[in-house]
Protein backbone atom coordinates (compact mmCIF):
# COMPACT_ATOMS: atom_id res chain seq x y z
CA UNK A 1 0.00 0.00 0.00
CA UNK A 2 2.60 2.36 0.79
CA UNK A 3 4.12 1.86 -2.13
CA UNK A 4 1.08 2.71 -4.33
CA UNK A 5 0.93 5.39 -1.86
CA UNK A 6 4.74 7.04 -2.66
CA UNK A 7 3.39 6.44 -7.06
CA UNK A 8 0.67 8.71 -6.50
CA UNK A 9 -2.30 6.28 -6.23
CA UNK A 10 -5.95 7.47 -5.61
CA UNK A 11 -6.70 6.41 -2.03
CA UNK A 12 -11.00 7.36 -3.34
CA UNK A 13 -10.45 5.04 -6.65
CA UNK A 14 -13.51 2.47 -7.15
CA UNK A 15 -12.92 -1.22 -6.74
CA UNK A 16 -15.51 -3.18 -8.53
CA UNK A 17 -18.32 -4.44 -6.57
CA UNK A 18 -16.91 -3.77 -3.23
CA UNK A 19 -17.40 0.39 -4.18
CA UNK A 20 -14.42 2.39 -3.29
CA UNK A 21 -10.69 1.32 -1.89
CA UNK A 22 -11.56 1.82 1.85
CA UNK A 23 -14.54 -0.04 1.74
CA UNK A 24 -12.60 -2.80 0.14
CA UNK A 25 -10.31 -2.30 2.78
CA UNK A 26 -12.76 -2.87 5.28
CA UNK A 27 -14.03 -5.98 3.98
CA UNK A 28 -11.20 -8.26 2.63
CA UNK A 29 -7.92 -7.47 4.07
CA UNK A 30 -7.42 -9.79 7.12
CA UNK A 31 -8.00 -8.30 10.91
CA UNK A 32 -4.82 -8.42 12.25
CA UNK A 33 -4.15 -5.64 9.46
CA UNK A 34 -7.33 -4.15 8.57
CA UNK A 35 -6.97 -1.46 10.93
CA UNK A 36 -3.52 -0.62 9.76
CA UNK A 37 -4.44 -0.31 6.21
CA UNK A 38 -7.79 1.59 6.92
CA UNK A 39 -5.47 4.28 9.06
CA UNK A 40 -3.19 4.50 6.23
CA UNK A 41 -6.09 5.16 3.44
CA UNK A 42 -7.57 7.76 6.26
CA UNK A 43 -4.77 9.15 6.84
CA UNK A 44 -4.09 9.85 2.95
CA UNK A 45 -7.05 11.09 2.20
CA UNK A 46 -9.76 8.35 1.75
CA UNK A 47 -13.05 10.21 1.66
CA UNK A 48 -14.85 8.23 4.54
CA UNK A 49 -18.65 8.58 3.75
CA UNK A 50 -18.60 7.72 -0.19
CA UNK A 51 -21.09 5.18 -1.07
CA UNK A 52 -20.84 2.43 -3.57
CA UNK A 53 -20.76 -0.92 -3.96
CA UNK A 54 -22.66 -3.36 -2.50
CA UNK A 55 -21.92 -2.39 1.47
CA UNK A 56 -23.36 1.44 0.55
CA UNK A 57 -20.13 2.48 2.39
CA UNK A 58 -17.06 1.85 4.89
CA UNK A 59 -19.21 1.85 8.08
CA UNK A 60 -21.71 -0.13 6.94
CA UNK A 61 -18.88 -2.43 5.37
CA UNK A 62 -16.99 -2.92 8.95
CA UNK A 63 -20.15 -3.21 10.67
CA UNK A 64 -21.10 -6.30 8.87
CA UNK A 65 -17.85 -7.61 8.86
CA UNK A 66 -18.07 -7.66 13.02
CA UNK A 67 -14.77 -5.74 12.95
CA UNK A 68 -15.28 -2.95 15.98
CA UNK A 69 -11.87 -1.35 15.88
CA UNK A 70 -12.19 -0.06 12.30
CA UNK A 71 -16.16 0.94 13.19
CA UNK A 72 -14.78 3.19 15.94
CA UNK A 73 -11.82 4.67 13.68
CA UNK A 74 -14.48 4.85 10.98
CA UNK A 75 -16.58 6.72 13.37
CA UNK A 76 -13.97 8.93 14.95
CA UNK A 77 -12.92 10.16 11.09
CA UNK A 78 -16.07 11.58 10.90
CA UNK A 79 -18.27 8.43 9.29
CA UNK A 80 -21.82 9.12 9.11
CA UNK A 81 -23.83 6.79 11.47
CA UNK A 82 -27.18 7.05 9.89
CA UNK A 83 -26.34 6.94 6.73
CA UNK A 84 -28.97 4.14 5.29
CA UNK A 85 -26.29 1.88 3.49
CA UNK A 86 -27.36 -0.08 0.48
CA UNK A 87 -28.75 -3.43 0.38
CA UNK A 88 -27.64 -4.55 3.69
CA UNK A 89 -29.05 -1.53 5.80
CA UNK A 90 -27.39 0.87 8.06
CA UNK A 91 -24.07 0.42 10.41
CA UNK A 92 -26.32 0.07 12.87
Amino acid sequence: LRLLLDHNADVNAQAGDYGFVLTSACLRAPRHISREIVQCLLDNGAKVNVRGGRYGTALCAASTCGDVGVVEMLIRAGADVNDAGDKHGDAL
